[in-house]
């Protein structure tokens, strides 16, 4: 769960509503960010609002889950550059 704070500019009795969620100037506000998670990111690239207890963005992927491009090889053989193109057996054709 983050807690969000609303920095407020000026007037301490100035509130703003976002998502519903009610913020006062200075008073946290707890929000389940894996049910309001555009919210808490939203509030947390905001200089006007401090959020604790929030790890942030999306997770990293896992990089043994998901090879970089590079390193995974072709499944099927690709013509190099002016070598020609050898027919794939398409339907219809013998």
């Amino acid at each position: 769960m983050a807690s969000v704070t609303w920095i407020g500019e000026g007037d301490p009795k100035a509130e703003v509503t976002m998502r519903g969620k009610t913020f006062k100037a200075g008073e946290a506000v707890d929000i389940d960010e894996k049910q309001y998670p555009d919210l808490v990111e939203k509030c947390s690239s905001n200089p006007m609002f401090k959020v604790e207890g929030y790890g942030g963005g999306t997770p990293e992927s896992d990089p043994e889950l998901h090879p970089a491009p590079s390193t995974v090889s072709a499944q099927y053989p690709v013509p190099k550059p002016g070598e020609p193109v050898k027919p794939t057996g398409a339907k219809g054709s013998k």
